[in-house]
């Protein structure tokens, strides 16, 4: 969850393995309990130097063998702000994996790299990549990087090696 806006930069990112429950959060859901590390980039800023980079990573404990690694950028908007913010994170997301890609913390060949867009007030609209990204840019992605972009305020964790959005019921 990020606190920045709501507090006036007083509390900042938090990464819990509760929900809270004073403000929208994003949520990796883990019911296998499956091994994986966290990285809050705002208390580690030193890690991504000059970079706008995302809140934070989650990576699996295979995540040097085709585990999964999960950048995550949070935006906290109105209504009519969403497309803006929308674009912004993924602009956030793009360039951190760039820097982590360029001090080999990250690889495109070792990991499935999701890059994920959460918007914690918003979720009877998900998913958020759909005001930014037409079929055409996800493809590229998918098929030049092997970057899967998401959009979702829950990621369900299905082991070591791939993530996926929860299953919505209609």
């Amino acid at each position: 969850m990020d606190y920045t806006q709501a507090t006036a930069g007083k509390r900042k990112v938090c990464i819990k393995e509760e929900d809270p429950d004073d403000i929208a959060s994003f949520h990796l859901i883990n019911p296998r309990k499956t091994t994986y590390w966290a990285v809050n980039f705002e208390e580690n800023p030193a890690v991504l130097k000059g970079s706008d980079q995302c809140e934070c990573m989650f990576v699996s404990s295979r995540a040097s063998s085709k585990g999964w690694v999960c950048l995550v950028e949070l935006k906290y908007c109105l209504e009519k702000n969403i497309e803006r913010n929308a674009g912004d994170a993924f602009k956030q997301l793009y360039e951190t994996l760039n820097k982590l890609v360029e001090l080999n913390i990250v690889d495109y060949k070792s990991h499935r790299i999701y890059l994920n867009i959460s918007i914690p007030e918003h979720s009877h609209r998900a998913p958020f990549t759909a005001f930014q990204n037409t079929q055409d840019d996800l493809l590229e992605c998918l098929y030049t990087h092997k970057v899967k972009v998401l959009g979702y305020n829950e990621v369900l964790i299905l082991n070591e090696c791939f993530i996926r959005p929860p299953k919505e019921e209609i």
